[in-house]
């Protein structure tokens, strides 16, 4: 028998109204991210582009204080709706293998965002904020310990697995079908399939770089080997036409980060199973 998760109407509605306003703050994240790595392309910046720089500049702004605490009250219901998602499995994944996976990685997105949500309550309540070589600190402690590098390998091989469903997101019409795009003109439907793509593609490809990292800490018992998102783009800049190559990791980035836009307008949340959605 499945758990369920028993919230009143009116949490349930407030859930569902700040998970779908998480959409838009996740799509200022990315889109925040994707300016960064530009800028520092171009060498215009040497700030590190990720989403901590993102919430830290938000800080810096007039009523910054009020923004992130907005900003961290949404990825909290966002963590919130990504539980309860996973255990009622509103969209009928069911217990298949691959079902099982879909909600693995809706679990995996709320503990994302969850531990994102503390990183902001950090700032807005004057807290350092963790910096982004927290994985490695995590990592070489697991080293240290007697068979540790075999839990770094889980965390990998996770990654890679996140890596390849955000690739068949990209590819398949699954997401797309779910979309309440139905009304809109064709010309609107093909282009937000375009951006969609184009955006999971590149989250795909950054996962699946990190996963790859987390492998080769564990092989190589090295916690240095394990890298972040703007890790990557910085070893990507330092590739051959290195430039063009981050300019279009970037753009994809951005691609991604308006793609939530598009979920938060369009994407049916539900906390409790109804109809069949793809």
């Amino acid at each position: 028998m499945t758990t369920k998760v028993k919230l009143s109407p009116p949490v349930k509605k407030t859930v569902q109204v700040m998970a779908r306003w998480s959409y838009v703050v996740k799509g200022i994240l990315f889109c925040g991210v994707a300016v960064f790595a530009v800028r520092m392309a171009l060498g215009l910046s040497r700030k590190e582009p990720n989403q901590r720089q993102v919430l830290e500049t938000l800080f810096s702004q007039p009523l910054g204080q009020l923004m992130l605490l907005v900003v961290a009250l949404a990825l909290s219901a966002h963590t919130l709706w990504r539980v309860v998602e996973t255990i009622e499995d509103p969209y009928q994944k069911g217990t298949s293998p691959g079902g099982l996976l879909h909600r693995f990685t809706y679990l995996l997105s709320g503990i994302t965002y969850g531990s994102l949500a503390v990183t902001t309550f950090k700032l807005v309540f004057g807290n350092q904020a963790g910096g982004e070589n927290t994985n490695q600190l995590w990592v070489a402690q697991l080293l240290h310990r007697e068979g540790g590098e075999w839990l770094v390998v889980v965390a990998g091989a996770v990654m890679l697995t996140w890596a390849l469903v955000q690739l068949k997101k990209a590819l398949t019409q699954g997401l797309y079908k779910s979309l309440e795009i139905d009304d809109l003109p064709a010309f609107w439907r093909g282009l937000i399939h375009l951006v969609g793509a184009v955006g999971f593609i590149t989250q795909s490809s950054m996962l699946a770089g990190m996963g790859y990292y987390l492998l080769r800490a564990a092989w190589l018992k090295n916690p240095r080997y394990v890298k972040s998102i703007d890790d990557l783009l910085e070893l990507v800049g330092h590739m051959p036409h290195g430039t063009t190559w981050l300019l279009l990791l970037a753009g994809g980035i951005f691609l991604f980060g308006l793609f939530m836009f598009v979920m938060a307008r369009y994407f049916p949340l539900k906390l409790t199973q109804h109809s069949h959605t793809a």
